[in-house]
């Protein structure tokens, strides 16, 4: 077996179950204020910086009708500790929309506790493996992260971004009669999160 895979195979078993309990917490926090949840506010208010944009587009004779919402996450921002999504709206021609809007988001609450984890994971790796070197530190961590986005992130985007279509400015773009909100890195596979279906001549 080689090093990288001893280390990523050692770093899943130590945190595996930090991940199970960061999820838990964060759930229980999350469901118990969710009238008042901070990761509801500031993605709402992204949101209706990116419809405004998006509005601004449509006005101008940009843009067509939105169809998509996709949200991203960055590798890069792994590296930077930044952990950001891009989450871009497009009409019908996805990629191609020649009139690409789009905002960054951090669910800084959420990432709060994967720091927390790496920390460990240092600590703990540092005495295990001999001469354990930064870029084999940073190499886990997006490895990590990855699989991070796809259990806690993942998890609380279905339920944050149920509340897209209810925001105000919504309904003042033109929109296709389902609008679907994708998840997956920019221009690759993407999974649907959930679709806004209503009359788009309402």
């Amino acid at each position: 077996m080689d090093r990288r895979k001893e280390i990523y195979q050692f770093g899943e078993k130590v945190l595996s179950d930090r991940l199970c309990a960061n999820v838990e917490e964060i759930s229980v926090l999350y469901e118990n204020n969710t009238s008042d949840n901070e990761m509801d506010a500031d993605f709402c208010c992204m949101l209706k910086k990116l419809y405004g944009k998006v509005i601004k587009e449509q006005q101008s004779g940009n843009k067509g009708a939105l169809r998509y919402l996709v949200i991203s996450p960055l590798r890069s921002s792994i590296i930077t500790g930044s952990y950001e999504f891009l989450i871009a709206a497009y009409s019908a021609d996805m990629y191609l929309d020649k009139s690409e809007c789009f905002e960054f988001w951090c669910p800084k609450k959420i990432y709060e506790y994967l720091k927390l984890d790496m920390q460990y994971f240092e600590k703990l790796a540092n005495n295990q493996f001999i001469r354990l070197h930064n870029y084999e530190i940073d190499e886990f961590r997006t490895h990590y992260t990855v699989n991070y986005n796809g259990a806690a992130f993942f998890y609380f985007m279905e339920k944050m971004i149920r509340r897209g279509d209810m925001l105000d400015n919504y309904f003042d773009m033109k929109r296709e009669k389902e609008v679907e909100v994708l998840f997956g890195e920019y221009m690759d596979k993407a999974v649907t999160l959930c679709s806004y279906k209503e009359n788009a001549d309402e």
